[in-house]
């Protein structure tokens, strides 16, 4: 069983941590029955909701068991004299309040979804009679005590709205009442206020204890809602579980199955299939040709991190190669390209034998002048920068190249050494020689005395591979020891979030493994950091209106963007995660996987600049310069509306095409062909006129399977689908008449023929 859980000293906790201000209070006269009217109810399983009308607003006040209680303020009218408008629509799951005020009229909505684990939406439309300009909306949600107020009210906020990610509040209530709950606001249906009052969505939901909830951007000078124009101000999903959460595993367990539960209530932008094998073909022809993406030295040729800048980096020579080899594997080469082997042998000149490591930089990185962010420092290191290539290299050596097996295991003692002298809890940056910190924690009040908290899941992994490799127990030792210093970090685990879904893959293999349910908690926790951080939106915020970021993931836990590097690495975890895992993880992993593979492979098309309008891609560039023509994505996606591209145009994200390509197409030579499937692909395997397919993912959520040949190609394709213990699925429909595209249930083992 897992160890007891000391609840982390971070985060906006305790009795009115943030003080109280005029609308906190307000509910302890508005919910009396002189202060305002109960107008309907309805049960929710366990709960009951009430909404009842103030002069000022619409509530609806949520009780679960253990006096658990909060109030959500349902549209907010600062003058007051609001009055009820017609007759309230209600039904057994559904009521509908209109109400009217001097200049404006609103609308609530609040809807059962959900009773088992009570789930409630809430919707708010405001109708202007006059050019509206908001200035102020105080936060909407109000824990409650006995007396219907916030003062003697105790809890904490384990998460909040992250930059521009899913609008989540999850929160715990201690006193007086207990009780745990998901507040996760729909940001997609925000859009057009934001449209008209030229705002975006950042951290729009968050606030300090009590204060907590939405309160929407104040409208820009000149841009108000129009008159007689009905504008959605608010679209909220509340999942409640009774009682206290009494450790972090649990906490995890049930925001990932309230998210799996709203996730089939949100709308979805349509997944198209993208060209993915063209899109690859192209990159690596310009990294073969283009010269302004590799530089030559006296020891080899390196891949620059970006267009025309910056110096050769160990993790980016192999964040290119291994993709790039995975696709030529894919295409049928015999023989790799000359290029690939000419990165290869010069891995070797990043070894350090002083040190005795694959080191980030060459030895000659001081003399290629001072980086744009700095001076370079080849014995300064971000702690993630020494591991990850050391991963890389243990998954070269597993295809049986005896270098690379070589520099992997001399490089692994002082990786341990460096391990054991920061006790497995790594500062941001830290000098080599000394192995004393440079940069010792983020550089944000809250949480304070955190440094890159997801490495000990990198390093397990690295770690993981070596026992692989060679079966030596220490390695799986120091794996496991690693492992225990991410607990007790709750939703502040993840620093940047490739490595969080590499620790996430090592704990999967370690619970598969030794059976112990600490490193199954340990995997949920690492989950639910990567949602927490999710864009579970489709923004149409300013240039985000020209492309997808639905389900896409802020690279770092304090980032504004997403990035292409980070979002293949999490998909690649995320397959080893499913292949490790199997149906033994909970449907709400499995599920959220599957969708985040699958809205990917959409919206990863945009992260090539030639997919953008040349007014979406800013102007300058941190690193670099950006050429529109080649296949090497951009660093930065923004959801909030900022141009993109701001970092540099990110040589080393070419792997995107390559994993995407190979992840997500099984290449049928015979026929010149391929099956494309959406979801992941675990297994396959390719015969003479049949093949065979397993598809991760969870039942409950259809995906798009493919035979992707010619269109004048005479063939036909026939499917037969089978689930886990021999079940039939209750859908498989074809979408077209020439049977070589279907909608599938996840999950699936799929048998096609031609």
């Amino acid at each position: 069983m897992t160890a007891e859980w000391k609840r982390p000293d971070y985060g906006t906790a305790g009795e009115a941590e943030g003080g109280f201000d005029a609308w906190s209070l307000e509910s302890r006269t508005a919910l009396t029955d002189t202060g305002s009217t109960s107008v309907a109810k309805l049960e929710a399983g366990v709960a009951t909701i009430e909404a009842r009308v103030s002069d000022n607003s619409t509530w609806v006040v949520l009780r679960w068991p253990e006096d658990a209680a909060i109030a959500i303020r349902c549209g907010y009218w600062p003058q007051g004299n609001l009055e009820q408008q017609g007759k309230i629509r209600a039904k057994d799951d559904e009521v509908v309040l209109r109400l009217k005020a001097p200049s404006a009229k609103f609308e609530t909505t609040v809807r059962v979804l959900a009773e088992d684990t009570p789930l409630v939406r809430l919707t708010v439309k405001v109708t202007p009679s006059v050019p509206l300009l908001p200035a102020f909306w105080p936060r909407d949600i109000y824990p409650l005590d006995k007396k219907n107020s916030p003062e003697q009210t105790t809890g904490n906020v384990y998460a909040a709205q992250r930059e521009s990610a899913a609008g989540f509040l999850y929160a715990l209530l201690e006193e007086p009442g207990e009780g745990t709950f998901l507040y996760m606001q729909n940001l997609t249906a925000l859009n057009e206020y934001c449209h008209l009052t030229k705002t975006n969505l950042q951290e729009a939901v968050g606030g300090v204890w009590p204060t907590i909830g939405l309160s929407l951007p104040a409208a820009a000078p000149g841009s108000p809602l129009p008159a007689g124009r009905e504008v959605v101000i608010s679209d909220a999903f509340v999942g409640l579980t009774p009682g206290i959460c009494d450790n972090e595993a649990r906490l995890a367990e049930c925001f990932l199955e309230h998210v799996a539960a709203i996730y089939p209530h949100l709308e979805q932008p349509q997944v198209e299939r993208h060209d993915w094998p063209w899109r690859s073909e192209q990159a690596l022809n310009e990294l073969i040709e283009v010269k302004n993406l590799t530089v030559k030295k006296s020891s080899g040729i390196y891949v620059r991190p970006y267009l025309d800048a910056e110096v050769p980096d160990s993790t980016v020579q192999l964040a290119v190669l291994l993709p790039a080899l995975d696709y030529s594997e894919w295409r049928g080469d015999t023989d790799p390209p000359g290029l690939l082997d000419e990165l290869r042998d010069a891995m070797g000149a990043f070894f350090d034998r002083n040190i005795g490591s694959i080191l980030r930089y060459l030895p000659d990185v001081a003399e290629e002048g001072p980086a744009v962010d700095g001076d370079r420092d080849r014995w300064s290191i971000d702690a993630w920068y020494l591991y990850h290539p050391l991963m890389q290299l243990a998954n070269l050596a597993v295809r049986g190249n005896e270098e690379e097996r070589k520099l992997f295991l001399e490089s692994l003692d002082f990786g341990i050494d460096v391990a054991h002298k920061f006790k497995y809890e790594w500062p941001i940056n830290f000098n080599l020689l000394k192995l004393e910190p440079m940069v010792e924690d983020r550089d944000t009040e809250v949480p304070a005395k955190l440094g890159e908290t997801d490495v000990p899941g990198l390093y397990a992994y690295t770690m993981l591979d070596a026992y692989d490799l060679t079966g030596e127990e220490r390695y799986l030792q120091e794996a496991e020891e690693a492992l225990k210093h991410l607990d007790g970090l709750g939703f502040e685990i993840g620093y940047q979030f490739n490595n969080v879904a590499w620790g996430m893959a090592a704990t999967t293999r370690l619970w598969q493994e030794r059976n112990e349910d600490a490193h199954f908690d340990r995997m949920l926790v690492l989950m639910a950091s990567i949602i927490h951080h999710c864009q579970i939106w489709e923004s149409e915020c300013g240039y985000a209106q020209h492309y997808p970021n639905f389900m896409a993931v802020n690279c770092l836990h304090d980032a504004a963007y997403s990035a292409a590097f980070e979002e293949f690495e999490i998909l690649l975890a995320f397959h080893e995660v499913l292949r490790s895992g199997g149906d033994s993880l909970p449907d709400s992993v499995r599920m959220l996987i599957g969708e985040y593979c699958r809205h990917l492979l959409n919206r990863a098309w945009y992260y090539y600049p030639d997919q953008l309008p040349e007014e979406a891609i800013a102007t300058e560039q941190r690193q670099g310069r950006i050429d529109r023509a080649l296949s090497m994505p951009l660093e930065d996606l923004y959801p909030d509306g900022q141009p993109n591209g701001q970092v540099g145009q990110e040589v080393y994200g070419c792997g995107l095409a390559f994993i995407l390509t190979t992840r997500a197409f099984v290449h049928v030579r015979e026929v010149d062909a391929s099956i494309y499937c959406d979801y992941p692909i675990l297994d396959a395997h390719v015969d003479t006129g049949r093949a065979t397919v397993q598809v991760g993912g969870h039942p409950s959520r259809e995906c798009r399977l493919e035979f992707v040949a010619a269109e004048d190609a005479d063939l036909k394709a026939q499917v037969a689908i089978a689930l886990a213990g021999g079940k039939q699925p209750e859908r498989v429909k074809s979408i077209n008449d020439d049977g070589r595209r279907f909608n599938i249930p996840g999950g699936s083992h799929v048998i096609i023929s031609w």
